[in-house]
């Protein structure tokens, strides 16, 4: 059955169900959103537009509005939590706001056991990368140490770690979760690789107390 939610297409940015962000702006397109989002529960899809035009992925994320602030200047800050995946097979309505038209997309599994030594090696590669880069490493260790859920590690992992937003569109769209797992170990031994060349590179560090 076909659902139909508002659409906020984003430059430069995924969203991944089960995970959380907050954005800012002052796009006026953003506050006719919300204007309409109370028809639909606090709930709308969003969308990466597409690289060098005025469209968006037809996959998506059906998000919830969890909290919205307002400051000077037309700013606005809105915290969003991601819930499904979300296909949009069409726009029945453009004006003033965007209206998809589609269906919920749905993960699945290969091989259980195996996603599930795939997600325990994708965790052990992210907590090293985590110690070798020195970044935010108790937050994000705690991070990784709480999820246990293979697919929502493989978004997880996407959505921190990987620079380019139209490669995290295509992590998205990847609905075989240990097709996803596989690639961000691939992903994540590169980096290690990297961050451990440029330690190498630049010798030991010397800490002054």
């Amino acid at each position: 059955m076909n659902q139909v939610y508002p659409v906020l297409p984003l430059y430069n940015m995924v969203m991944f169900p089960s995970l959380s962000t907050t954005i800012q702006t002052n796009d006026p397109y953003v506050h006719a959103l919300l204007s309409d989002i109370s028809r639909s529960n606090g709930e709308f899809v969003t969308s990466l537009m597409v690289r060098e035009g005025d469209y968006f992925h037809q996959t998506g994320c059906l998000v919830q509005l969890e909290e919205m602030e307002s400051g000077e200047h037309g700013l606005i800050q809105l915290s969003i939590r991601g819930l499904r995946k979300f296909f949009i097979e069409g726009c029945p309505t453009t004006t003033p706001v965007v209206y998809g038209q589609g269906q919920f997309l749905q993960d699945y599994y290969e091989n259980r056991h195996s996603a599930n030594s795939l997600s325990i090696q994708l965790s052990k590669l992210l907590k090293r990368y985590i110690f070798l880069a020195n970044a935010s490493p108790e937050s994000m260790l705690q991070a990784v140490a709480f999820i246990t859920d293979p697919n929502i590690l493989s978004h997880f992992c996407a959505n921190y770690f990987l620079e380019d937003p139209f490669a995290k569109q295509d992590i998205l769209q990847t609905l075989n979760i240990d097709r996803r797992l596989r690639q961000m170990i691939e992903h994540m031994e590169e980096k290690i690789q990297i961050k451990a060349r440029e330690q190498h590179t630049s010798g030991p560090q010397t800490h002054v107390f």
